[in-house]
């Protein structure tokens, strides 16, 4: 929920349509953008608390220790990717991540993610990341494979 709202406030999302319809999404939240609105801040503390009930203090720390092997530097984190199913296979997902790395690499920024599917890996490994590191965060969450992809121009 906050990698949507916040990509769509900080101009970080990306859309594959087809006649209206929205097929994937990439949702990048950029290096060094504003704090988020008040309206949006409000609207995510509401929604997480509801959705996470008392798991809510187990993903901030599964955050705090993923965000320790993140880049130095100016990162632009890919925050969330998906595509609807019965798009898939067309390689939309792929399309939206590059046009995102065109972004990042533009400004000459590094581009950093978090997956917790294996297969995921071997996915944006094609599109230049490498794993950072490997998390078992505590609490429970998870196994994370930290990505990273180092500033291109």
């Amino acid at each position: 929920m906050e990698a949507g709202l916040a990509g769509a406030e900080t101009g970080g999302t990306w859309l594959a349509e087809e006649d209206g319809d929205v097929l994937a999404v990439a949702s990048w939240i950029p290096a060094g953008h504003p704090p988020l609105s008040a309206a949006t801040r409000e609207l995510i503390d509401r929604e997480a608390a509801a959705l996470l009930g008392d798991r809510q203090p187990v993903l901030e720390a599964a955050d705090a220790a993923n965000r320790e092997h993140w880049p130095d530097g100016p990162s632009w984190l890919l925050a969330a990717l998906g595509t609807r199913p019965h798009a898939r296979g067309r390689g939309l997902a792929g399309a939206l991540v590059a046009e995102g790395l065109r972004a990042v690499d533009a400004l000459g920024h590094a581009a950093v993610l978090e997956t917790s599917s294996e297969a995921n890996v071997r996915f944006y490994e094609r599109y230049g990341f490498t794993v950072t590191a490997e998390v078992d965060p505590p609490g429970g969450a998870p196994h994370v494979w930290v990505m990273s992809r180092p500033p291109s121009r």
